[in-house]
């Protein structure tokens, strides 16, 4: 999604250009920079419009472990052992032990 879209999207003036960028460096959402502007993936928003609440606390492990967002939102879309069944994290942000499982991958030492 776009700045323009996710403003618009959970209710703040769509010409706030910085919108959605304010809510990145708060660790509020996630967004990956392509080209000259960030995108922000459609999975962080509940149907009722607002940003997922497990987002958030999924930022601070991401953060804290030394993660870019680009490998943090490859790893939500891809299947993972780390879930059970083998599925993508992004499938289970309802689950109350996704946060685990990233802590888990993102803190194995190689």
């Amino acid at each position: 999604m776009t700045v323009a879209e996710v403003a618009k999207l959970i209710g703040s003036n769509s010409k706030d250009w910085n919108f959605a960028a304010r809510l990145r460096r708060k660790g509020e959402l996630l967004g990956v920079r392509r080209l000259n502007a960030y995108r922000y993936p459609g999975f962080q928003f509940r149907s009722d419009n607002t940003i997922h609440p497990v987002i958030k606390q999924l930022v601070a492990v991401m953060r804290a472990s030394d993660w870019s967002e680009e490998s943090f939102i490859f790893w939500l879309c891809s299947p993972t052992r780390a879930i059970a069944g083998g599925g993508r994290p992004v499938d289970h942000l309802d689950d109350s032990s996704l946060v685990s499982a990233a802590i888990g991958m993102m803190t194995v030492d190689w």
